[in-house]
């Protein structure tokens, strides 16, 4: 992304940070095949929702998406959409289900903010924290 930005001046991207919640819970509940089973429910998710763009699972429960083209013309609404199906989605273990609650922040490239890919990562992995926060509250 950085070489992208290096040489169009007039590139429009967002980057989206998700994290799966209580994903620690859930295995300490449940076991670690229930854990493994609402990550890949999380990611089918975040993938069919930006399904035109890259995601690259990032550590255990993290999920970078770079929106480009008509999903960055659509972030918001695919965000919205994502956060629905979400509060919609349930995982089926024994002895119960788990809901799907993924925390996200989404950071718009902007040349006058950002110099580098690594500045509007580290504003949407803020943005991700802050909506974590205010989930749990």
């Amino acid at each position: 992304m950085n070489v992208k930005m290096g040489s169009d001046k007039n590139i429009s991207y967002a980057v989206l940070v998700a994290d799966i919640n209580m994903l620690k819970a859930a295995n300490d509940k449940y076991g670690h095949d229930a854990g493994n089973q609402l990550i890949v429910k999380a990611s089918k998710i975040i993938c069919d929702v930006f399904k035109h763009s890259p995601v690259f699972r990032f550590g255990g429960d993290e999920f970078i998406v770079i929106l480009e083209n008509d999903d960055f013309e659509r972030r918001e609404e695919l965000v919205r959409l994502m956060d629905k199906i979400c509060s919609e989605s349930t995982v089926a273990v024994t002895g119960g289900t788990i809901g799907v609650s993924i925390a996200r922040g989404l950071e718009t490239y902007s040349p006058a903010c950002h110099e580098s890919f690594e500045d509007v990562f580290s504003r949407a992995d803020r943005k991700m924290y802050e909506h974590k926060e205010n989930e749990r509250k």
